[in-house]
């Protein structure tokens, strides 16, 4: 480089306003070396805005210590099931939504407790009584992830619950 060099760095984050576009980026500098000729000079880049790329959230359930026999949980009528649920967006910045949407949840009867916006943190319980015994019935948890600039994503997670009668 020469005696006269200057090295920069140009950092600029677009709004959400600009959109999907092509906007151009124009540096200019000023050789004052005698400051009476002095020369301009000007330089053009050309800059593409993209939408940014979501990623989904990530519902991961856990159900340790539960009977499981592959989507199902097997539990006996009048027994409280109980498991943990984690929900994260790997997406910096994005916010997190997530609530029970089967009948089980919707009539108040299943409860799904949470805390955190990203990550989400919660517990989803249910106690099935004798009048399920023998029934099949679903458990789905939906998350929906939230960002400027960005159209949001929903992902659920569904595992199938078996009620049995109780040994005497």
């Amino acid at each position: 480089p020469s005696p006269n060099t200057i090295n920069g760095q140009v950092c600029w984050e677009p709004s959400c306003s600009y959109g999907v576009q092509t906007i151009p980026l124009i540096i200019g500098g000023r050789d004052v070396g005698d400051c009476v000729n002095f020369a301009d000079v000007f330089d053009t880049v050309w800059v593409r805005i993209l939408e940014p790329v979501n990623t989904p959230p990530v519902i991961t359930p856990d159900y340790t210590g539960l009977t499981l026999n592959g989507d199902t949980i097997i539990v006996d009528a009048n027994e409280q099931l109980c498991y943990d649920v984690t929900i994260d967006d790997p997406d910096i910045g994005d916010s997190l939504i997530a609530v029970g949407i089967t009948p089980l949840f919707l009539n108040g009867d299943a409860t799904f407790t949470q805390t955190g916006t990203n990550p989400i943190t919660g517990t989803i319980c249910w106690t099935p009584s004798c009048s399920n015994e023998g029934q099949l019935l679903p458990l789905v948890i939906q998350a929906s992830d939230f960002s400027p600039c960005k159209s949001g994503t929903n992902v659920q997670s569904t595992i199938f619950v078996r009620v049995e009668t109780p040994d005497n």
